[in-house]
C-alpha cells in the first residue's frame, strides 16, 4: 500500500518492536522505489516527446517530398509535352525545306550555298528522327516487317550522300549480289544506321572514304561501317549517353546511346574496334530464312 500510494509507513502504527526496526528499511526502499518510478515516469514522457517530434518532422519531410515528387512529375510531364509540341511542329517546316530544295533542282544547277543548306537541313532532319523516336518509343507498338537491307542501306547512304560530300566523306558501298532480308521494324532500323551514318561523317578524317558493307556468315547477315579517324581509346563507353571523346565535336551523345538500346531491344550484337588503320562498328542481325 505504501509503495502505490507513494507514502511511508509511520512506525508508531507498527506494535511490535523488531517491526518497527524494519519499517525503517521497508521506508527507505519505499523512497528509492518512488525515486525510480518518477525517474522512468519523467523518462517516459520525454521519451513521448521526443517521439512526437520525430514523428512531425518526418511528417513534414514526407510532406515536402511528396510535394518535391509532385511538383518533378509535373516538370517531366511538361518537358515530355514540349518535345512532342516541338517534334511535331518541327516536321511540316523540316519537310518543306526539303521539298524546296527538290523542286529548286529540278529548275536550276546545284551550286554551295544550296550543297550547304542541303546537308544542313538533313542532319536536323536526322536529329528530328531521334527525338521523334524517343518521344513515341513508350507509347506505340513498333511492328516488324520484312525488310530487303540491301534496298534500306543504299536508300539512307543515297539520304546522306550530299552531307558526307560537304564534308569531304565519300560512301564506298557496294551492293551485294544476293538480296538480303530481316525480320526488323523500319523505325528502329532507321535509327541504327542512320547514326551509324552521320556518326562516320562526323568523325571520319578528311578526305577519307567511309566503308560500308554487308557480309552474310551463316544464320547472320553483319553491316558494317569503317573509315579512318582518330583513335577510340574507350570503345565500351562510346554508347554511354553524353561521352563523347572530342569535345569540341557538336552534339550531344545521345545518337550511339539510342543504337544500343534499340540493338539490346532487338538481340543485335554490337561490336566496336579503333586501331591507327580504322575504326569499325559491326551490328550482327538475324537472316531471315536462317
Amino acid at each position: 500500500k505504501a509503495v502505490d500510494h507513494e507514502e511511508a509507513i509511520n512506525p508508531d502504527a507498527i506494535f511490535f518492536q523488531d517491526f518497527k526496526e524494519m519499517v525503517g528499511y521497508a521506508n527507505e526502499m519505499v523512497s528509492k522505489i518512488n525515486e525510480q518510478k518518477k525517474s522512468l515516469k519523467e523518462l517516459n514522457l520525454g521519451l513521448e516527446e521526443r517521439v512526437k517530434k520525430k514523428t512531425a518532422a518526418l511528417l513534414e519531410i514526407n510532406k515536402n517530398l511528396e510535394e518535391q515528387k509532385s511538383f518533378s512529375q509535373e516538370l517531366l510531364n511538361a518537358q515530355k509535352e514540349f518535345l512532342r509540341y516541338t517534334v511535331h511542329e518541327t516536321n511540316t517546316p523540316l519537310s518543306v525545306i526539303l521539298t524546296s530544295i527538290e523542286l529548286y533542282l529540278m529548275k536550276h544547277p546545284k551550286d554551295r550555298d544550296l550543297s550547304k543548306i542541303e546537308a544542313a537541313a538533313k542532319n536536323i532532319f536526322s536529329i528530328y528522327d531521334d527525338l521523334s523516336y524517343l518521344v513515341k518509343k513508350d507509347h506505340i507498338e513498333y511492328k516488324k516487317t520484312v525488310v530487303n537491307l540491301n534496298n534500306f542501306l543504299s536508300s539512307r547512304i543515297d539520304f546522306f550522300r550530299e552531307v558526307a560530300e560537304f564534308s569531304r566523306i565519300r560512301f564506298n558501298y557496294i551492293n551485294p549480289d544476293v538480296e538480303l532480308h530481316i525480320y526488323f521494324n523500319e523505325t528502329k532500323l532507321q535509327r541504327v544506321v542512320d547514326n551509324t551514318l552521320t556518326n562516320a561523317i562526323k568523325y571520319t578524317l578528311p578526305g577519307e572514304d567511309v566503308d560500308v558493307k554487308l557480309i552474310k556468315t551463316g544464320p547472320f547477315i553483319e553491316f558494317l561501317v569503317s573509315s579512318r579517324s582518330k583513335i577510340i581509346e574507350d570503345t565500351r563507353k562510346v554508347f554511354e549517353a553524353y561521352y563523347r571523346e572530342e569535345k569540341q565535336k557538336e552534339g550531344f551523345g545521345l545518337g550511339l546511346r539510342l543504337v544500343k538500346s534499340i540493338c539490346d531491344e532487338e538481340g543485335v550484337e554490337v561490336r566496336v574496334s579503333s586501331d591507327n588503320e580504322k575504326t569499325t562498328f559491326s551490328y550482327r542481325f538475324k537472316a531471315m530464312g536462317d
